[in-house]
């Protein structure tokens, strides 16, 4: 028997651990190369453009694209189980598809008002390149969600270690080509995105397409994948409206220079803890979900969780002594004004995601949407937080305030879950 389960483990090692580690860490390096050429050629002023693209075009695809990405990675294991993989694929472009021409049409209708209004010329080319970024984004981890269900770790490790690289070589052309300006970078990262879009496309096309055996399952199992994203629709907008348009907030509330800087240390922190939550996401979910034990399900979800803490304390201490030579080594010496509060933002990154991986019982359960109050908590603190304090403390206030607001988020989630778990057993009794 322990034979056995030591050749499961080794295996379980070399087919998964080993290939999630390689994207993860590739992305985390590209990501860093990324940030220190951007700000070593702009001021944080000018680096603020970026942050306020990225900003956009992030709450476009984890808001609209995320519930349906993470409905994909959760019926996976669903349509194995129950025989209608055949129609799977199919209908996930098919879903795709409509999402897109839906998002166009919002968009054109927002840069046609823009330019009613007499908006500038750089933020109407701001809004189409970050609608267009959020279009690719959300497609093609839609596209990884679908691997990641059939645990197809090499596709996404590809997808992880070279989509960064292809923007960054796209925006590098642009600039030393074309115009060195922030705008020129911009519209180079989105190029580059959709050159990858493409051939992350051609990839997940391989393999045939086959239709339902029967229209009536076709639309049952349309209507069940529909249902779980609605209910995931509602936490991720609110999710993403803080982690992503905060930057839009703290740009009215501080200017350029000052989000610039704290945009950089907000990028570290959160591709950290990010990589930290992908990795745990992508070796222990699946395992999870195809666990039909409760008691063995909670084990492993207590195992990544106490993995996850270990971690994410490590990072913390890491960032807290040595925030300054981290700052100045990634960034430029000008980026590296505010150092002391890069802890923080690490702190409050880690109690996010922390929080994240506590609401896998509620995708076991196929009932996300009962974490809505974490997520609207979350919200509201942090944008009465920010109405309160930032324009007096700047950005020290804004990184303490979503400090508590994700220690108040991974709270609420705790709770919930307790909650659930009580009135499981008094109904079972």
């Amino acid at each position: 028997m322990s034979k056995i389960k030591t050749s499961q483990l080794l295996s379980f090692f070399r087919t998964d651990i080993v290939w999630v580690a390689i994207g993860q860490l590739s992305a985390l390096v590209i990501g860093l190369i990324t940030l220190k050429i951007f700000t070593s050629i702009f001021t944080a002023e000018e680096y603020s453009y970026i942050a306020l693209l990225m900003a956009l075009s992030g709450w476009i695809w984890m808001a609209i694209y995320q519930p349906l990405n993470q409905s994909i990675f959760r019926f996976y294991s669903i349509a194995e189980k129950e025989n209608w993989l055949s129609q799977f694929k199919a209908m996930i472009i098919h879903f795709e598809i409509k999402l897109f021409r839906w998002i166009v049409f919002v968009m054109l209708i927002t840069i046609g008002l823009g330019l009613v209004i007499g908006v500038s010329k750089d933020t109407i080319w701001l809004l189409f390149l970050a609608g267009l970024f959020g279009l690719t984004f959300g497609c093609i981890h839609g596209m990884v969600s679908y691997f990641m269900g059939q645990r197809r770790r090499k596709p996404v490790t590809f997808i992880q270690g070279t989509e960064g690289l292809f923007r960054l070589t796209a925006a590098l052309i642009a600039y030393y080509a074309f115009s060195q300006s922030v705008v020129s970078v911009a519209t180079g990262i989105v190029c580059g995105g959709l050159l990858f879009l493409g051939i992350v496309y051609s990839l997940f096309l391989r393999g045939r397409l086959v239709v339902a055996s029967t229209v009536e399952n076709n639309i049952e199992n349309e209507r069940n994948l529909l249902r779980y994203a609605k209910k995931m629709l509602l936490i991720l907008v609110l999710n993403a409206s803080v982690v992503h348009l905060d930057k839009w907030l703290l740009y009215f509330l501080l200017g350029g220079d000052a989000l610039g800087k704290y945009a950089v240390m907000y990028f570290l922190a959160m591709t950290v803890t990010s990589v930290l939550y992908v990795f745990f996401e992508m070796v222990v979910f699946p395992l999870i979900f195809q666990d039909q034990n409760v008691e063995s399900q909670n084990k492993k979800i207590n195992v990544m969780l106490s993995a996850y803490v270990v971690s994410i304390s490590f990072i913390i201490l890491i960032s807290y002594y040595f925030g300054e030579f981290i700052l100045t080594l990634m960034t430029s010496p000008s980026f590296a004004d505010e150092f002391d509060i890069l802890w923080v933002l690490v702190l409050a990154c880690g109690l996010l995601q922390f929080g994240r991986l506590l609401m896998v019982k509620g995708q076991i359960e196929i009932d996300p949407a009962r974490y809505w109050p974490a997520y609207l908590a979350l919200f509201l603190f942090f944008i009465t937080w920010c109405g309160l304090f930032v324009s007096m403390g700047g950005v020290n206030e804004a990184s303490v305030g979503f400090a508590y607001a994700t220690g108040l988020f991974s709270l609420i989630v705790l709770f919930i879950n307790k909650g659930k778990r009580s009135s499981v057993q008094i109904s079972n009794g």
